[in-house]
């Protein structure tokens, strides 16, 4: 995790919903690693795909209880097995919890062309950058008609 993006997480309030955190990693990362000949597009969605979990968590951790965590898990963990180990903090977890979440990152992934993808995809095709498509995304994912009818049924 860069040391500016745990800068920038470290300024943001506790009571953010955590979608806008994903939000500001996402376009914060566009300023830091932006879109270029050296950085492509499959870069880019490697890099987010990677930090999305450890940023979030780094944020929650610092928020929450003022702890700057260490972001780093083992070198073969899922992204759900290092989401589930900074969230507990533990260094093994449940076998179950991790494909718990491996499930249910599968199933948002297979979600298809939603609203999201649809956002994601228009702004792109601008010949904006890949952090703006993604960006835009979440934004849409934000929204109570689409990811967050999901907080409505938990």
């Amino acid at each position: 995790m860069p040391p500016a993006l745990k800068e920038v997480l470290e300024k943001v309030p506790p009571k953010v919903h955590p979608m806008d955190v994903m939000r500001t990693i996402s376009s914060f990362m566009g300023l830091l690693e932006p879109e270029d000949e050296t950085n492509c597009q499959m870069k880019i969605a490697i890099r987010l795909l990677a930090l999305f979990p450890t940023s979030m968590m780094y944020w929650y951790h610092f928020a929450h209880s003022g702890i700057r965590i260490n972001v780093e898990t083992g070198p073969k963990d899922t992204i759900a097995s290092n989401f589930t180990k900074l969230m507990l903090q533990m260094k093994d977890v449940d076998p179950l919890i991790v494909k718990t979440m491996d499930v249910s990152l599968i199933l948002y992934a297979e979600h298809d062309f939603n609203a999201s993808t649809f956002v994601a995809r228009a702004t792109v095709s601008t010949l904006s950058d890949f952090y703006s498509g993604i960006t835009s995304g979440i934004g849409a994912l934000r929204g109570p008609l689409h990811g967050g009818a999901n907080e409505a049924v938990m």
